[in-house]
């Protein structure tokens, strides 16, 4: 099977990848194309990276390889509140080490894959020949992308009921495909991200959202020391239609990458979404942009040679990386950590450290028995573009509770103003110190720790696993056990 572990202390970790040869593996691979490793996109995984891997301009070039990263897709790791993307970009240093590959062309999508993907540039420039990202994020996130990921971040991992499931997945992709691409965006790609998020990211996963929400939430920005160290040949590919990764920063993150061989360059999609690998369209125009970047590579046409390096070098070479990332981080303690592990990497500061490691307790805690999206054959219990014709969800308002509707409607009403924006966007937050802040802005480390600290005490608001409600419906009870589960369904 293409996984790949690594096993320390204080950390256990098991990688998957896939790759585009025959049999799934790195031992295919024709040694006259270059490598060229691929990292998905936020919320998703590697099999969103069908659109590059079917690409003839792709696969009959390059010897492609894609990574699940931690907390994402197949691979698996025990949860830690020391997760960021440093260490993110540990992990996929030593998988690229212990596969023996060469030095790899870089394609990094969006949020934590790009944040990944700069960091195992100025750590291990030896493992990376260029870098192209995708969607550039900024240093933090907006103020309103902040707010509105935390109330998603309750509705997703603690609904009252199914249909407050599906809402919030609806608002994450209205934000994420936008409705700029009406046929391109279709139900049925809609219908697809729904189904995998119910699988992959269902209630009673809560502690792997939490995990990836806190590199995104949580991530502190770059320095120059450490942009400083890119020196890669870098292209920044950004949609034009996506709220939460503005250009500016794009083209701010280009002018701060001061040594990279022959200046970082900006290309723009036009009318492009925040996924705009998912897009055929879209897709297409990043993949002969990203093929076009490659060809001008002077190191192109090296042939390839696998080079298995043994468990010692690659422990000295870790050491060699941490003492610097001391230097960088001006920490002399992080060049004493352990090289086995790639949670040594991790650079939260002890605060974060502990409130992280204490969210992801809580909600770890009994999370088997949450609810769960999926029907008794572990698949969702319907198409989400076809949950208003379900006839069993169409009961009277008047049928359910007034205070079950008017809670429920107050929730989805005030989650539908953080995503439109329309009033939120109107109006500015003001900071500890009393300061005014543009909506379109990053949050400061102050509002950011303010806001950690309230979504560390966020309180289970339902009795998990207990009900399946819909619109104007009331509660239902379900007892589950062992052998069968029973459905009541108690009508007015």
């Amino acid at each position: 099977m293409p996984y790949i572990d690594f096993v320390s202390k204080d950390d256990r970790i098991s990688l998957w990848y896939v790759t585009n040869t025959r049999h799934g593996g790195t031992g295919d691979f024709e040694l006259a194309k270059p490598v060229v490793v691929m990292l998905h996109p936020l919320f998703l995984d590697s099999t969103w990276l069908a659109t590059q891997f079917e690409d003839p301009r792709l696969y009959t070039r390059f010897n492609l390889i894609a990574f699940d990263m931690r907390s994402a897709g197949r691979s698996t790791a025990r949860p830690s509140g020391a997760h960021d993307t440093w260490v993110d970009a540990a992990d996929l240093a030593f998988a690229i080490q212990a596969l023996g590959l060469p030095s790899a062309h870089f394609f990094a999508v969006e949020n934590i894959s790009v944040n990944a993907a700069l960091r195992i540039a100025a750590l291990f420039p030896e493992l990376c020949s260029s870098l192209t990202l995708i969607n550039v994020p900024p240093p933090t996130e907006l103020e309103w992308v902040f707010e509105m990921y935390g109330e998603l971040l309750n509705m997703w991992c603690h609904p009252q009921d199914l249909d407050e499931f599906d809402h919030a997945l609806l608002e994450l992709t209205n934000c994420l495909l936008g409705k700029v691409l009406p046929l391109d965006s279709t139900p049925e790609l809609q219908d697809e991200l729904v189904a995998f998020w119910s699988l992959t990211y269902p209630p009673w996963r809560r502690s792997r959202v939490y995990e990836v929400m806190h590199c995104v939430l949580n991530r502190t920005p770059l320095s120059d020391r450490v942009l400083a160290c890119v020196t890669q040949p870098t292209l920044i590919i950004q949609s034009d239609k996506t709220d939460i990764n503005p250009i500016k920063y794009a083209e701010r993150l280009s002018k701060q990458l001061v040594n990279v061989e022959g200046k970082a360059r900006v290309h723009v999609i036009k009318g492009s979404p925040e996924y705009v690998t998912l897009v055929p369209t879209c897709a297409s125009i990043v993949n002969r942009v990203f093929a076009e970047f490659l060809s001008r590579q002077t190191n192109l046409y090296i042939p390839v040679t696998l080079q298995m390096i043994s468990p010692t070098e690659r422990r000295e070479r870790a050491q060699e990386a941490l003492e610097k990332l001391a230097d960088l981080m001006e920490d002399p303690s992080i060049a004493e950590r352990d090289p086995a592990s790639a949670l040594s990497f991790s650079c939260v500061t002890p605060e974060v450290l502990q409130s992280q490691s204490d969210v992801l307790s809580r909600q770890a805690l009994n999370e088997r028995e949450a609810f769960s999206p999926l029907g008794m054959d572990g698949r969702p219990c319907r198409r989400f573009s076809e949950r208003y014709n379900d006839h069993w969800f169409q009961a009277e308002k008047e049928d359910a509770p007034h205070s079950y509707q008017l809670n429920k409607e107050e929730k989805l009403k005030a989650l539908e103003n953080l995503v439109t924006r329309t009033e939120y966007l109107s109006t500015s937050a003001k900071d500890a110190n009393g300061e005014y802040l543009s909506a379109q802005e990053p949050v400061s480390s102050e509002v950011a720790r303010t806001g950690r600290l309230r979504r560390s005490t966020i309180s289970k608001h339902v009795v998990e696993k207990a009900t399946i409600g819909g619109a104007g419906f009331a509660p239902t009870t379900v007892i589950a056990n062992t052998i069968h589960m029973t459905k009541m369904f108690n009508y007015k």
